[in-house]
């Protein structure tokens, strides 16, 4: 797996990439179904497999107080992520800065180095100024920017409480 710290040194050809983004800590069963799913997607279309997550979990940088702790070191997530099949992953060093970039422009910058032509969004992805860059903004901006935003895989724990509440 290519790892890369800046989305302009990944060249994903004609066939473009299948992006899935995520923080992706500890690589669980529901990280891993929708890193699949793009994967999948992927090889079905001769496109790359890409992962784009974060260095940190970005609560360390825009809410201090609430950091969960990490699961996984950062290496170790890289190995899981190979380990599934991903072609390159994204490791985008998220500070102050980065935080405050607009959902939109994170989105539009992502469309235009990486030619995604599908984005596996992880349920609960939530990145950028004011949490803007979330699941709306990316089937808002879609048809636009020509991306192909697929519906977040609800979490094994979610669809649990579901059928418990459906069954009560």
């Amino acid at each position: 797996m290519n790892i890369i710290h800046a989305a302009a040194d990944l060249k994903p050809g004609p066939a473009g990439a299948c992006v899935a983004i995520g923080v992706f800590d500890g690589v669980h069963l529901g990280h891993q179904r929708v890193i699949g799913r793009a994967c999948a997607d992927a090889r079905r279309l001769g496109a790359l497999a890409v992962v784009v997550t974060f260095d940190r979990h970005p609560n360390a940088v825009v809410a201090p107080k609430n950091v969960p702790p990490l699961i996984y070191p950062l290496a170790k997530k890289l190995r899981v992520l190979a380990s599934l099949g991903v072609n390159a992953s994204l490791v985008i060093h998220f500070d102050k800065a980065f935080s405050e970039i607009p959902g939109e422009q994170f989105i539009r910058r992502l469309a235009n180095d990486f030619k995604p032509i599908r984005v596996f969004p992880s349920a609960n992805v939530h990145v950028r100024c004011r949490r803007s860059g979330n699941v709306a903004l990316l089937q808002t901006l879609g048809a636009e920017i020509g991306l192909d935003p697929q519906r977040p895989a609800r979490s094994f724990a979610r669809r649990q409480a579901g059928q418990q509440h459906a069954h009560s």
